[in-house]
């Protein structure tokens, strides 16, 4: 396969990018040292700017209802 980027690291900054990106002509691949964990019990915090990033790309009305202040 060919990519012309490739992000190393499937964390939030690296998806978020990764997502953004994904709106462009490019071959994207995001390489993390783990697969997706669909029972990841982990919590975030997110400050205001991570908000904004994540309502400027899209996301946050999927994300808001999983929010609490």
């Amino acid at each position: 396969m060919k990519f012309d980027i490739i992000i190393i690291g499937g964390g939030m900054v690296g998806g978020a990018l990764a997502y953004t990106l994904s709106k462009g002509p490019w071959q994207i691949a995001l390489i993390d040292a783990t697969g997706p964990a669909n029972e990841d019990a982990r919590l975030i915090a997110l400050n205001e700017g991570s908000c904004c990033l994540f309502k400027n790309i899209g996301i946050w009305p999927d994300l808001a209802p999983y929010a609490t202040p």
